[in-house]
């Protein structure tokens, strides 16, 4: 993530070098700014103008955290999830703040590539299998439907 604002061409070299399904960035961001240096530093560059700048160097694959949320156990940053994903081209990973079965039925429903899970687990706020047996039943649903 830190490079992505810092230093561009070490991303467009990696996209050349190990090829766009194997490069995924890390946007870290709080108040819609881009955060670096291990959430240490915030940029003065905005969501929008990373996501743009990632899509046209070729990144498909982006790991979203809103840093303000991760494991504060108060959900998801679905608005920014939602800003993300409008790009429509990227493959995201939403990440920071699960904390609820609810969080997971409602991100099943984004067009998102996975999800992670951390502090809910490892608290007991959520048990592993019952995050399962939740995202199986919900793909059920969306079967029969």
């Amino acid at each position: 993530g830190s490079a992505a604002v810092e230093n561009l061409l070490m991303i467009k070299d990696a996209v050349k070098f190990f090829g766009q399904d194997k490069v995924a960035v890390g946007v870290d961001t709080i108040d819609n700014k881009v955060a670096t240096r291990g959430w240490t530093k915030t940029s003065s560059i905005e969501l929008d103008e990373l996501l743009k700048e990632l899509y046209q160097i070729g990144i498909k694959h982006i790991i979203y955290t809103d840093i303000s949320k991760d494991g504060m156990m108060q959900g998801p940053d679905f608005e920014g999830l939602e800003k993300a994903l409008s790009f429509e081209k990227f493959s995201i990973i939403a990440s920071g703040g699960v904390s609820s079965l609810e969080d997971i039925k409602k991100l099943l429903t984004y067009d998102i590539s996975g999800a992670i899970i951390g502090k809910a687990l490892y608290n007991g706020a959520l048990d592993l299998k019952q995050v399962i047996a939740t995202m199986n039943s919900c793909k059920n649903e969306d079967i029969q439907s």
